[in-house]
């Protein structure tokens, strides 16, 4: 008896393996199927920028100013800042944020892209950490 189930559930997994492999395949060749550009048109489209490394295009900096709307070429390169930041700055009221653009801090009204407030980054009073001595080297 042992021996008949042990040989059904043998059966029964070889009968299954081909299915799984199947589905997990499908899905491989699904994403392959997506072009790069249309990879990048989603990511664009949820206002996130694949290459955060790439400077933002020429000109962002006119286009950053109080009162002004952001548009998506400029918007994907804004991010959120690092907590040092945040820490130093007033709470934002709802729905405002603070977003990051190199040496600027946007305050920003994140239902319309509206800018409130436009503030440099080196003039916000960040605490610089403290500089530790560094340990005697062992000889």
């Amino acid at each position: 008896m042992r021996k008949i189930l042990s040989l059904s559930c043998c059966l029964l997994l070889l009968a299954s393996a081909p299915v799984a492999a199947k589905e997990k395949h499908h899905g491989k060749e699904r994403d392959e199927h997506r072009s790069e550009a249309s990879r990048h048109d989603d990511d664009h489209d949820r206002g996130e920028h694949r290459d955060h490394h790439k400077p933002p295009p020429p000109g962002w900096r006119t286009k950053i100013h109080k009162g002004k709307h952001v548009d998506d070429t400029i918007y994907v390169y804004l991010v959120p800042p690092a907590p040092e930041v945040i820490a130093v700055l007033p709470p934002p009221p709802p729905g405002v944020v603070y977003k990051k653009i190199e040496d600027k801090i946007v305050k920003i009204n994140d239902i319309n892209r509206q800018i409130i407030e436009v503030l440099e980054l080196d003039k916000l009073p960040i605490p610089k950490p403290p500089k530790l001595p560094l340990p005697p080297l062992p000889r």
